[in-house]
């Protein structure tokens, strides 16, 4: 499956667009913004991010995404933006990855609203279960456990990569930095993206050499582009 992503990215007919950041970072909003662009052809909501084999799980998402588009496009690459999270591969895995990706967009967002965020949609989850049918223990229960996905990423990755999600994406930009020169590389602030959206997407789309069109202005809802999810993605937890 590498082999066959390489002769794709080589011939020009797959480009690869990475988004990396950390749970609750902004980066699913964001890859629904940045689909809205004419030129991203389908998004993958983390194609790697399995308990087992998720590297090679992934790739062959990625294949398999470029087979189901390749017979309706034109001469124009596919360009896959693919959303995954800094934890979900090991050192060697990413370096693979980049190796073969035509951009990269690293998000970034201050830890405590980070961690505020998965706080209140924890709460916003439990609400829409029936808050009332839950003793006051087991929403204390949900919430620290909330809490301690967001920091631990051991019940993944197994090994010494096995670091707090800030940890691992700033891991994840000291060793991609090898490969800034044949790589768009960019940088967002997701809190910043709220209150500057325009001119950060214009900014960002002129740095990928991709189309920027005013829907992605409206992007913050349900993408009206081709959205893939990891179907482990809801059961994970397990």
């Amino acid at each position: 499956m590498l082999t066959k992503i390489q002769d794709l990215v080589k011939e020009g007919k797959l480009r690869l667009v990475l988004a990396v950041g950390v749970p609750r970072g902004g980066t699913t909003v964001f890859q629904r913004i940045l689909t809205e662009s004419p030129d991203i052809t389908v998004q993958l909501d983390e194609p790697f991010y399995y308990k087992e084999n998720g590297f090679n799980k992934g790739l062959a998402n990625i294949l398999k995404r470029y087979k189901e588009f390749s017979s309706t496009k034109d001469s124009k690459p596919i360009t896959l933006l693919v959303q995954e999270m800094a934890n979900s591969l090991n050192h060697q895995e990413w370096d693979e990855l980049l190796k073969l990706s035509y951009g990269c967009i690293v998000l970034i967002r201050d830890m405590h609203r980070t961690c505020e965020s998965l706080v209140i949609r924890t709460i916003n989850d439990s609400i829409a279960k029936g808050l009332d049918t839950f003793v006051q223990l087991e929403v204390e229960q949900k919430l620290l456990f909330a809490t301690k996905q967001l920091l631990d990423t051991t019940r993944y990755v197994k090994g010494s990569f096995s670091k707090t999600s800030w940890k691992a994406l700033g891991e994840f930009i000291q060793y991609a930095e090898k490969h800034k020169s044949h790589i768009k590389f960019a940088f967002v602030d997701s809190d910043f993206l709220i209150i500057d959206t325009e001119n950060i997407l214009r900014d960002l789309a002129e740095k990928l050499e991709i189309s920027y069109v005013n829907s992605m202005l409206q992007g913050w809802g349900k993408t009206s582009k081709n959205f893939w999810v990891n179907p482990e993605k809801d059961a994970r937890h397990c």
